[in-house]
């Protein structure tokens, strides 16, 4: 048997963490949107979704032991969507300002690892392949705008 003020908190608990779950979500998504390296897309998935899932267990541990119930999850489920159905809109600008600002950085970090395992010797031709058949597609875009 819960009482009653811990029964308050649990909800309010698991509606916050399903908004903020939603949150990273969308966060989340919209950086794999921008990176088009799959070890990116799932290292970066794995590390949030495990990120939320310890705070949120470390969070209901201080609240309850551990312990949930079915409504709890509902709850959870309720606070995602109430994320994606009212929030969604107005934190988008936020989400995209900020993921625009983490891919430069990956981008960057990615370019000094490039370059560090080059001079080491290790070659990444199929990296350097698909970067050269990026910036050709994108020069014929432009040949192409430029005629017409």
């Amino acid at each position: 048997m819960i009482l009653l003020p811990i029964q308050f908190k649990l909800i309010i608990y698991h509606l916050i963490c399903g908004w903020t779950f939603a949150l990273f979500y969308h966060f989340e998504h919209t950086i794999i949107y921008k990176c088009h390296s799959k070890k990116i897309k799932y290292t970066i998935e794995f590390i949030l979704i495990n990120i939320m899932f310890i705070f949120y267990y470390k969070g209901l541990f201080t609240l309850n032991y551990g312990l949930t119930q079915m409504y709890c999850i509902a709850i959870f489920i309720i606070g995602f969507f109430i994320y994606y159905y009212l929030y969604f809109n107005t934190m988008n600008f936020i989400v995209v300002k900020f993921t625009s600002i983490i891919t430069i950085f990956i981008k960057a970090i990615m370019l000094v690892f490039i370059r560090i395992s080059s001079i080491i010797g290790v070659r990444h031709n199929k990296w350097r392949d698909s970067i050269e058949k990026q910036k050709n597609t994108n020069k014929k875009k432009k040949n192409k705008k430029s005629t017409s």
